[in-house]
Parts: structure tokens; sequence; C-alpha cells
């Protein structure tokens, strides 16, 4: 089912987060402190050694990179706060990435 030269590689992960944070009001004391929380991810690689296999050979022979990589992910962190008025607020949210992945 998985092989080294798969044109798309699915993938999920999560994990822990800590978020720092600094919160300030007008005439308010300035509250600082961190918290816990969860973050969860998944996306799709699309090899692109296949597209130009000679670019794919001197890549590894010149920088030592066995694979590139065009991927997309969707990631959503969730940490949780109390606000100075006493109101729950998630420190996290929801983010798109794209870009190259470089396999050395």
């Amino acid at each position: 089912m998985f092989s080294e030269n798969q044109w798309v590689v699915p993938y999920v992960g999560g994990g822990w987060t800590r978020m720092y944070y600094k919160i300030g009001q007008n005439l308010q004391p300035t509250v600082k402190g961190y918290t816990d929380g969860s973050h969860v991810r998944a996306g799709l690689q699309l090899l692109l050694d296949v597209f130009d296999e000679r670019a794919a050979t001197n890549m590894f022979r010149d920088y030592g990179v066995f694979h590139t990589y065009l991927f997309v992910e969707g990631q959503r962190t969730r940490a949780m706060i109390n606000d100075l008025t006493g109101k729950s607020i998630d420190l996290g949210g929801t983010s798109v990435l794209g870009g190259l992945l470089f396999e050395f």
C-alpha cells in the first residue's frame, strides 16, 4: 500500500500545545501566563520527483535531498484561558498551510 515513491502521501498528527499569553485592557492590570492545550493536523504531500527525474537526481547529488514534495495541511489548535472578566477565550485557531518539503 505504501512505497517510497508513491505520488500522494496523506498524513495526520496531533499533540500537546503550550501557549504563553499577555493580556492588557484599559485601566486594568496586565495578566500574563501560560495554558496547555492540544492540536491536530492533517494534510497531503505530492511527490514532485516524478515530474522531473533529472532535477530530482541533481538535488540528491548536489544537496542530499532524497525527495521533494508540495504539501497542503490543515491544523486546529485549542488552548483555553479565562480573561479578566471571567469569560473563556480560545487562544488557538484554525490554519491552512502550504509549501515545499525537502526530505534529507
